[in-house]
């Protein structure tokens, strides 16, 4: 991580107010990211504060400087995650996401394209489907709005919990165990382990499905 390579960094005043900010500076540009496809082109976008750029090019280069003349191993900066082996693993791992104003069927879409960016070789094709057929039936749209979204380093299983609520038509609804929310998660039963299924309680009930504890209702 960043934050170990700063660590062994000499304390010099001429670098030491901009690096230890570098480390948030990464942060908030990893949690504002976006990755999708636009005309087929891959695309990666991100909506920065004034001048964020020009601050995180500078430090970038005083980082590596300063690691260039104090001998520190600049590998500390590209540690390679581990990579899952199961959904299951998957659902466990911390990460940002970060969601200004977003559809939720492209917000789940795109968030399938970050985490098979981020493990490259992950050894299974990991899907997150909506359940459109009947969602419909519960009144809810697949292009159900999310915004003012933002959860850091929060397990997957979390973020989807979370994403649940949010989209729901139902604005007192605050937790997704509440039998009260009508959208929610599980692994697909009908398909493979590596296929989240979004769909409705009321679908789940019908269907004799077991919900993960993240959404069940207490």
């Amino acid at each position: 991580m960043v934050e170990k390579g700063l660590l062994d960094l000499p304390r010099i005043k001429y670098w030491e107010n901009a690096l230890l900010r570098y480390d948030d500076m990464i942060e908030n540009v990893s949690a504002a990211i976006r990755i999708g496809l636009h005309d087929d082109v891959p695309t990666l976008n991100a909506w920065l504060a004034p001048n964020s750029v020009q601050n995180l090019v500078a430090t970038t280069a005083l980082y590596f400087t300063a690691m260039r003349y104090s001998g520190v191993d600049g590998s500390m900066v590209a540690a390679k995650p581990k990579t899952p082996q199961t959904l299951a693993q998957l659902l466990q791992i911390p990460r940002d996401l970060s969601i200004p104003e977003q559809d939720l069927v492209n917000a789940l879409s795109e968030m399938v394209t970050e985490i098979k960016a981020s493990y490259p070789d992950l050894p299974f094709e990991l899907k997150i489907d909506l359940d459109g057929n009947q969602l419909r039936l519960d009144g809810i749209t697949q292009n159900q709005k999310i915004t003012d979204f933002k959860l850091k380093q929060a397990p997957l299983s979390e973020i989807l919990s979370a994403l649940v609520v949010k989209a729901n038509a139902n604005a007192e609804v605050t937790s997704a165990k509440d039998p009260k929310c009508k959208l929610t998660w599980l692994v697909d039963p009908n398909r493979s382990t590596d296929t989240i299924l979004v769909t409705t309680r009321a679908a789940a009930k019908k269907n004799n499905w077991q919900l993960p504890p993240e959404v069940a209702v207490e």
